[in-house]
């Protein structure tokens, strides 16, 4: 999971930091996190996380996961659209949209799955 959201594997810190992302540089490597952007008609609500560039490529498979109470089951979105908003040496951070319903009910929280592919 480390090497798959750009962790220190040796690192022996218990920080639970956010990804932090600001004028398009990735300004610190961390846990998936909500972020919202004002627009016209209210808010964006979108989630950022770190991945491994070229995630084919080393094997890794990410799939962004909501749910609405963490209880009746998790709905796999691997077909939101991605966006990278900062890079950073082998990784980057993407954004993608926040899903207002998942299974018929409110979406109220998130999870990114990683899984290999070979």
């Amino acid at each position: 999971q480390e090497f798959a959201f750009g962790l220190n594997p040796n690192a022996g810190d218990n920080t639970q930091n956010n990804t932090n992302v600001a004028n398009g540089i990735l300004v610190s490597r961390g846990t998936p996190a909500i972020y919202s952007v004002p627009t016209a008609n209210g808010q964006d609500f979108r989630v950022v996380f770190v991945r491994r560039k070229n995630p084919a490529s080393v094997g890794l498979v990410y799939t962004p996961q909501f749910s609405s109470d963490m209880i009746s089951g998790w709905e796999s979105r691997a077909d939101l659209p991605v966006t990278i908003i900062a890079s950073d040496g082998d990784v980057e951070a993407v954004s993608i949209p926040y899903p207002f319903f998942v299974n018929g009910k409110k979406a109220r929280f998130f999870r990114v799955g990683v899984s290999s592919n070979n």
